[in-house]
């Protein structure tokens, strides 16, 4: 962040702080409203929503207990309304949403009006330990309630040592971790972890806390669990955190997990299950000054990241989410303050179909594009600048935050390679030059220069090298390939292409270089797929070969994604103008199959493969107006 917009967020921050603390003193509560209307967000991305209207509820809450059963989700008490005085009312009631059919299901009440309690499932048992009692501000408790699904029936269970609000329960086979949460001042967070084989008659402890607080998230993972985020203190000036623990039973101890992108908290019941991790929605951010989050945040646990997967209709805190059917399905909760009025539960796909990010600051074709440690990295034509994307908290970094490129032309490729960003050729001054940015540094340096002046180079990577391969050199399409490895003083010259090629895609199965389409030196565009090995130092191709041609001629693809033993070709230009088409080609069977298409047509894009999701990175429709647009698809064969 610069100094001037560092200023100016404090500036802000200053400003919001001395109206929260003089409703406080005046009314002894946080204005939330006033917070979130001086920090609205006003970046949320602005397409065709992926958001489909589901189901109502006849009872809006926020802080009600979700626990997932199935392709169900039991909900379980909450806040329902704000009486005159702005305090929230509780309520008892229990139901089951149905997430496939959206139909809701009553069952027998809770004992009493509750919140801010901790849940599980075990077996045919809902188990309920602590919370909140009775309408805001109530006191807490230590009983622990016991619902059985089968008989709808409760029973008390083993109280707690002591009384205890805010907490989260785990499950772990027949043991039950209750940790954190808050003493009966609902202010000081709590360290005590306390754990209960069922059947016994008494809670054990367990090894501390190690950040006393409240409104986290909890998640079992592998044979262990999670805390996620919440909020340190409670009432009346609660902060925000993005620290995230894992606790190992089997040594008894906590560590530093993934931290989140930004403080979050109040995701309790909007946190689900999925894919060995977890997708997570909405919340509050007081430290980033956003009261009400519309940020759908998956935690990739193979990779131990936190990926953005867009936004919701609307920002809300305190909702409900759940998946099936790789479908999410979330809402209600309070869109504004804390103010429980959100009745809607809306769906939209997480796999296999093409969705939106937060657009780029700028619109920009002939895109280059890479990712590398957590961000993402594009060039184009449109802006000199190098724009930087955070994956993690789906938002562009100001235009300023990548120093300026010593040659900033756009139709360059860009690779991630070597730990840095490549840039390979382009347009206007940095045609034929390779420039090298080093994101621990934060700094440009430049490489070999290219033996020729190149724009709208396609590059591919084999074995530790960078392949430039073909582009237009003053105007014509050539043939001409080169490679470089780490640390060579220059650019090796390797055998042609069987055909010049410019605004080609390629890409790598890790054995081979393969160049798909792109326009000859007439300038027309080309169906060939051209493949290169570079220990046979040999090339074939469809003339050459037995495979299939493309399904149609296209160029300007931007690079071709090798993923799940697949090569991605996504959108680029036919003769008929800018396609929405998407073709998946098999290296080994040499075959194509149709894959998803794009919601609009798009050319002069920059596919990136980003873990298991690519993203698609600018580009332009047929009117030739360079777009901002920042899409991505999440595939499941």
């Amino acid at each position: 962040m610069s100094e001037r917009a560092r200023s100016t967020w404090l500036a802000m921050l200053g400003v919001a702080v001395a109206t929260a603390v003089a409703g406080f003193i005046a009314g002894n509560r946080w204005p939330l409203q006033a917070v979130g209307d001086l920090f609205r967000s006003s970046d949320a991305a602005t397409s065709e929503s992926p958001w489909t209207p589901y189901v109502t509820t006849d009872l809006p809450r926020y802080e009600n207990l979700a626990i997932a059963s199935g392709d169900s989700l039991f909900l379980l008490g909450g806040f329902i309304a704000l009486d005159a005085e702005g305090n929230a009312l509780a309520t008892d009631r229990v139901e089951i949403l149905n997430l496939r059919t959206g139909e809701f299901e009553r069952r027998s009440p809770l004992p009493m009006p509750l919140t801010h309690g901790g849940g599980a499932r075990v077996r045919d048992s809902i188990w309920v330990v602590g919370g909140f009692v009775g309408d805001h501000p109530g006191p807490t408790t230590d009983e622990v309630w016991v619902y059985s699904i089968v008989d709808d029936s409760w029973s008390a269970g083993p109280s707690l040592p002591v009384d205890r609000g805010g907490g989260q329960l785990v499950a772990l086979g027949d043991t039950l971790h209750f940790f954190g949460g808050y003493l009966p001042d609902r202010n000081t967070g709590s360290t005590d972890h306390w754990r209960l084989v069922i059947g016994d008659s008494a809670w054990t402890p367990s090894a501390d806390f190690p950040l006393p607080r409240g409104h986290f998230t909890q998640l079992r993972l592998d044979s262990g669990f999670l805390a996620i985020g919440g909020n340190i203190g409670h009432d009346p000036l609660p902060v925000d955190v993005p620290a995230v623990h894992w606790f190992d039973p089997s040594e008894a101890t906590w560590v530093a997990g993934p931290e989140l992108p930004f403080a979050i908290s109040h995701t309790e019941p909007a946190t689900a299950p999925y894919e060995g991790g977890a997708v997570m929605v909405g919340g509050r951010s007081r430290p980033t000054g956003r009261e009400n989050l519309d940020d759908v945040l998956f935690l990739d646990s193979e990779l131990g990241r936190w990926v953005h997967l867009g936004r919701l209709s609307v920002p809300f805190l305190g909702g409900t989410a759940g998946i099936f059917a790789d479908t999410l399905v979330t809402g209600m909760g309070a869109e504004t303050g804390n103010d429980p009025r959100n009745a809607q539960l809306w769906k939209r796909p997480l796999r296999n179909r093409w969705l939106r990010l937060d657009d780029l600051p700028h619109g920009i074709d002939g895109v280059g594009a890479a990712a590398r440690n957590g961000t993402l990295y594009a060039v184009g034509n449109g802006t000199g600048r190098t724009l930087a994307y955070s994956i993690a908290s789906g938002r562009w970094a100001p235009d300023e935050a990548v120093d300026t490129r010593p040659w900033a032309g756009g139709a360059a490729a860009v690779e991630s390679w070597d730990g840095r960003i490549a840039v390979v050729g382009g347009r206007l001054g940095s045609a034929g030059q390779f420039q090298i940015f080093e994101p621990e540094a934060g700094e440009w340096r430049v490489g070999p220069t290219l033996p020729e002046p190149l724009a709208h180079v396609a590059t591919a990577q084999v074995g530790g090298r960078l392949y430039a391969l073909g582009g237009l050199a003053d105007g014509t399409a050539v043939s001409s390939v080169y490679s470089i490895a780490p640390g060579e003083p220059a650019w090796t010259s390797h055998t042609p292409l069987p055909g010049p090629r410019s605004h080609a895609a390629a890409g790598s199965d890790g054995r081979r270089v393969f160049v798909f389409g792109g326009r000859d030196e007439a300038g027309a565009v080309t169906d060939d797929v051209q493949v290169y090995d570079p220990i046979e130092q040999r090339w074939t191709t469809t003339a050459s070969g037995d495979w299939e041609t493309m399904p149609e001629p296209r160029a300007e693809q931007g690079r071709a994604v090798f993923l799940d033993g697949e090569f991605w070709l996504i959108g680029g230009e036919s003769d008929s103008g800018a396609t929405r088409a998407v073709d998946l080609f098999n290296p080994e069977t040499m075959t194509w199959r149709v894959g998803p298409e794009l919601e609009s047509p798009r050319a002069g894009g920059a596919p990136v493969l980003d873990g298991d999701r690519i993203l698609l990175v600018g580009g332009r429709a047929d009117s030739w107006e360079p777009t901002a647009k920042l899409d991505y698809i999440w595939p499941k064969r």
